[in-house]
């Protein structure tokens, strides 16, 4: 806070609206169990207990309007999005990625 407006902010703030979407928890969210900020609760789920942070409201079940995937398919994709949105909110501002490299790897 008190910070003066940059990229490097605008990269943190949208890795930050990442894991609020996919998780469905703001970021002051202090999970029940450690008392754990957002961001310290993805990480320690992330990759092995991802679907422990995940939205459930996120994946349709027995959708007949949805293509069915895999739930392997699933498992990557939510993987990558987290790992994403854990990559913008790196601490140190001069270890953030681009808005460029950001944007390209949204793309992916």
């Amino acid at each position: 806070m008190g910070e003066k407006p940059s990229m490097a902010g605008d990269v943190y703030s949208y890795g930050i609206t990442l894991l609020e979407l996919f998780t469905g928890n703001s970021s002051n969210h202090e999970s029940s169990t450690a008392n754990l900020s957002l961001k310290k609760w993805v990480q320690m789920a992330f990759v092995t207990n991802v679907d422990q942070v995940l939205d459930p409201g996120l994946v349709p079940i027995n959708c007949s309007d949805v293509q069915s995937i895999t739930s392997e398919s699933q498992s990557d994709c939510s993987i990558a999005v987290l790992g994403v949105g854990l990559a913008y909110i790196v601490d140190l501002s001069d270890r953030r990625i681009s808005m460029r490299d950001a944007r390209g790897q949204s793309h992916s």
